[in-house]
């Protein structure tokens, strides 16, 4: 991270990520995790907005803090059920393997 509001941003979504109910899934991908959210805008802008407002990075606790944290809970949902982690509890990990 280069400047102070990304590593503040960084902590925040590590945050998130350790306080998530997909933390099983996300945890084992954290530092992936984190490089696809600062790759994609909307989600940087989103994570920097929130974190910018105040967004506590020690443990983060989910509230109604508007639409930047529900995009990033979105991102961090999305992400978690297309985890390797995930499709291997349901069977489809590796991906390419005959079913059947």
């Amino acid at each position: 991270m280069s400047d102070a509001p990304e590593r503040q941003a960084d902590a925040l979504l590590r945050a998130m990520i350790a306080s998530s109910a997909y933390r099983d899934y996300l945890l084992p991908i954290e530092d992936e995790v984190v490089r696809v959210a600062f790759l994609n805008r909307q989600v940087r802008e989103a994570l920097l907005a929130l974190s910018a407002a105040g967004g506590r990075t020690s443990r983060f606790s989910f509230g109604k803090r508007g639409p930047d944290e529900a995009l990033l809970l979105s991102f961090l949902e999305y992400v978690a059920f297309a985890s390797p982690g995930f499709l291997a509890s349901v069977g489809e990990w590796p991906l390419g393997r005959a079913h059947g």
